[in-house]
């Protein structure tokens, strides 16, 4: 049976219990109560982002399943401020783990209309294609919901092949594509530390629109229009 005083420690949000049991050695920090919650489920639920920081700290398992197959980014992005999915998501979190009923912390986040929590899965890799067992896709979710901006917000993430280009680009390069007066600043600059993380999603944005208005099905496409207008600067192809 689980040690239900590690639980309510992180379940309430107090963190000098949480430290001291923790301190001791006298609990296991992955320990599961009978719905398969960890404290970090707790912590996650309530937001209380403290907590989650200290249990990574002390090996807390980022991307642990409960009986429905929920992790802690599951209750985080359902209930928690963003600065709590956040945490997570810096600590590893699995933006594409399904529960039982194959919802993804996106569905979750979709279906809520979170809009914030849905820019940081994006960012983190959320893939916007996968169902659940309903066959619903997230965009699909937000539709049913009538949460207008998180359709359109996911209806940019759906060109083929598009997500994970922008999301493996470094935030220089994908300036340098979509604003060719900046190219000078933009090799003098550092613009991960000069730049608040909404400039780089506002990019991300930027770079699908242009990418719809163009025809762009392709990453292929999206490079070739790119390069023809003087847009984009590479060695090789």
């Amino acid at each position: 049976m689980a040690d239900e005083r590690l639980l309510w420690a992180a379940s309430d949000g107090d963190i000098q219990s949480l430290q001291e049991l923790l301190t001791a050695g006298e609990c296991d920090v992955n320990d599961q109560d009978w719905k398969g919650w960890t404290p970090l489920h707790w912590a996650a639920l309530y937001g209380h982002t403290q907590c989650v920081q200290l249990l990574h700290q002390h090996g807390a398992d980022t991307n642990i399943q409960d009986k429905n197959g929920w992790t802690p980014l599951h209750l985080a992005v359902w209930c928690s401020p963003k600065q709590c999915v956040q945490l997570l998501l810096q600590h590893g979190a699995d933006t594409n783990i399904q529960s039982e009923n194959g919802w993804t912390p996106l569905h979750w986040a979709a279906f809520w209309g979170h809009t914030q929590c849905i820019q940081l899965l994006l960012q983190h890799g959320a893939d916007t294609s996968i169902q659940n067992k309903e066959r619903k896709t997230p965009r699909m979710m937000a539709e049913d919901e009538e949460h207008a901006a998180v359709v359109e917000l996911l209806r940019r993430f759906e060109i083929p092949d598009i997500q994970g280009y922008v999301q493996t680009r470094t935030l220089e390069h994908l300036a340098e594509l979509l604003d060719p007066a900046e190219y000078t600043i933009i090799n003098q600059t550092n613009l991960s530390t000069n730049f608040p993380d909404v400039f780089q999603f506002q990019k991300v944005q930027e770079l699908k629109d242009w990418a719809n208005q163009n025809n762009c099905t392709h990453i292929r496409d999206l490079k070739d229009r790119l390069q023809d207008s003087n847009l984009l600067r590479l060695s090789s192809k």
